[in-house]
């Protein structure tokens, strides 16, 4: 619960990651696409993503999304600022598909946070490609883009699919894409299995079965395993009472 707390800001629904509205960080999309030094990692440049300029060269990228708002100006572009760590000047920060419509469809947008755990990246995505193509059960919105989606690659999915297939996805296929979500991530990385006894469950955040190693793990930041360690301790004091 604290971590769906944190995770969506205290909505408890699987929502999606905001651009930044707030002063002292990058604006807008920005945010998602810059580094930023002791907070974040640069989602444009994240393990497993392809770059914005990977995304703007891309025949099948293009093909998809080039007729989209600034598609006709940076579709094929040489603009080597696009495989970087700090968003180019000059280009729109809005979060808003008539103005920023092609760059949004790039994976540092496109796979930023969503759902409970706010499931981040194209490798976490290829993994829910791969669940909804081998789907067998009944679900409305996942048979749809099953069929959808029938012979085609994962990375060409993730290639041609855009951010309102992966709102729908997330947010109107019962929890099941979110719920997936934190299964497949915790496969993985073993959080889940929490300890039985006090001394595993206060452990360091480097041993599995902690609540902290579940914060770490989860948030990918060390500096929250304490955090988050203490927000649980929290909630268990309040239940004791």
């Amino acid at each position: 619960m604290s971590i769906i707390c944190n995770e969506t800001r205290g909505k408890f629904q699987p929502i999606s990651e905001l651009a930044n509205s707030t002063t002292g960080a990058p604006p807008g999309i920005a945010y998602w696409f810059n580094k930023i030094p002791g907070l974040k990692q640069s989602y444009n440049t994240l393990s497993g993503n392809r770059t914005a300029l990977a995304c703007f060269r891309d025949p099948n990228f293009v093909a998809a999304h080039g007729h989209r708002p600034l598609g006709a100006t940076l579709a094929n572009t040489a603009d080597a600022r696009w495989g970087g760590e700090v968003y180019p000047g000059g280009i729109p920060v809005d979060n808003k598909p008539a103005i920023t419509g092609f760059v949004l469809q790039a994976d540092f947008a496109k796979f930023r946070g969503r759902g409970f755990i706010q499931t981040t990246g194209r490798a976490n995505y290829k993994a829910l490609v791969r669940y909804v193509q081998t789907y067998n059960l009944h679900n409305a919105t996942i048979d749809m883009f099953k069929s959808r989606w029938a012979g085609m690659t994962p990375d060409r999915v993730c290639d041609i699919t855009t951010n309102e297939d992966w709102d729908m996805l997330f947010q109107q296929s019962l929890l099941e894409i979110p719920c997936e979500g934190i299964r497949l991530h915790d496969a993985t990385r073993g959080y889940l299995n929490l300890g039985t006894t006090a001394a595993q469950l206060t452990a360091p955040k480097e041993t599995k079965g902690s609540i902290r190693y579940m914060g770490w793990r989860i948030s990918g930041g060390g500096a929250y395993a304490e955090t988050f360690f203490q927000r649980v301790d929290a909630v268990l004091s309040a239940l004791a009472r």
